[in-house]
């Protein structure tokens, strides 16, 4: 069998699914952070100071869960085309859709699991982890072929995050630059505090702020992170999907790419929060315009 050249990071950069799914991503990361800032606006400022930090704490932390799922589904969805594509599997649009929907979180965690190893080796051999969690392999299973995978192409793995990381440091000075610049010049800030909160003391808005700014700050640091993730990640998914192919074929790995899945509760709270937050903002577009 003749062997594919790999594909380089500046060939799935300019692809047409990779373009295609960053722009969704970025629909989704703006869609998450205005539905946020606006529902802010929601929580009456009258109430107890006590009550009114905890239930935007809540909030805060309600939405990180559903944006950083729904921030993952377009990468998600092109990881499931790659694999699904490489194994030759002839699955329709809404069947790989579908399929990214139901193994959204498996395969985030799989990818989180992987990032969080402290050794470049060991986090290596996990690389695949993701790709055999798509091919419908448990959390065992996938962990045990995604380190034969690598015993038997390390050369190429290492190759292929050797193209990635010059992007990492650009991308996490970003995420340093934008989290304040987000934070400080969102429209819920401390003068929407003091315009708000009144029948108290003076200082009460100001109190307030100081608690509520670190849960902000956090938030849009890991709703950036999720999104700078979901950047870099289709760009070491294409080549190694190719690796986890190759490998399947030439020792007749078992898959069953046939099975059948079950929407999730986070698949379908996704889809459904995705929907509420473009109609929602959709018609606030439409009630200024007309």
């Amino acid at each position: 069998m003749k062997e594919q050249k790999p594909y380089t990071a500046k060939e799935v950069l300019f692809s047409k699914g990779y373009l295609t799914a960053q722009f969704f991503t970025l629909v989704i990361f703006f869609l998450g952070i205005k539905w946020t800032l606006l529902g802010l606006y929601w929580i009456p400022a009258d109430i107890n100071p006590v009550l009114y930090v905890c239930v935007i704490v809540f909030w805060l932390h309600y939405n990180f869960l559903w944006i950083r799922n729904a921030i993952y589904l377009p990468a998600t969805m092109l990881a499931v085309n790659y694999v699904y594509g490489d194994l030759k599997t002839n699955y329709g649009f809404l069947k790989r859709f579908y399929i990214a929907l139901c193994k959204l979180n498996r395969a985030r965690k799989a990818e989180v699991r992987m990032r969080r190893e402290t050794k470049f080796i060991r986090m290596a051999a996990f690389s695949f982890t993701k790709i055999a969690t798509l091919a419908n392999k448990n959390k065992q299973d996938s962990q045990e072929i995604s380190k034969a995978v690598f015993i038997h192409s390390k050369k190429k793995v290492i190759s292929v995050f050797r193209t990635v990381l010059p992007y990492f440091s650009p991308l996490f000075a970003a995420i340093l630059l934008l989290t304040p610049l987000i934070v400080f010049l969102s429209d819920y800030n401390y003068t929407y505090l003091i315009e708000h909160i009144t029948g108290r003391p003076p200082f009460t808005a100001f109190w307030i702020h100081l608690i509520i700014l670190p849960f902000k700050l956090i938030w849009v640091f890991a709703v950036l992170c999720a999104l700078i993730s979901n950047i870099i990640s289709p760009i070491i998914t294409r080549p190694l999907s190719k690796i986890f192919a190759l490998y399947v074929k030439q020792n007749n790995t078992d898959l069953n790419l046939t099975k059948k899945h079950h929407l999730p509760l986070e698949g379908f709270l996704t889809l459904f929060m995705i929907l509420t937050a473009f109609i929602f903002y959709i018609s606030i577009f439409l009630n200024i315009l007309l």
